[in-house]
């Protein structure tokens, strides 16, 4: 039996992007862990310079936190950066602590 690598990958474009994993994830959690790590700091810094951008050719902050599906009433960094951090923040508690099944 081969055991296969673990990898992460992007695909598609767009509204399409999907990321797709593939492999042995059982093995080695904790080296999931930090692969997954490692790609959401590789995303985080894409994120920053998209943004970066976007402000720099006059976007707004309001008009970013809705592009990050954060918040629609955003006034300047601050505001952006708490509503985004609340998000992930209730996306880490869906996918990181256990789920009860009810009876």
């Amino acid at each position: 039996m081969a055991v296969t690598s673990r990898r992460l990958r992007l695909r598609g474009h767009g509204k399409g992007l999907r990321l797709s994993i593939s492999g042995d994830w059982t093995n080695d959690p904790m080296g999931g862990v930090t692969d997954c790590c490692r790609a959401l700091m590789a995303l985080e810094k894409a994120l920053g310079e998209s943004i970066r951008q976007a402000r720099s050719t006059g976007h707004s902050w309001a008009e970013v936190g809705r592009a990050l599906g954060a918040t629609e009433t955003a006034a300047n960094f601050d505001d952006v950066a708490e509503a985004f951090a609340a998000n992930k923040r209730a996306t880490w508690e869906l996918f990181w602590t256990e789920q009860t099944k009810s009876a």
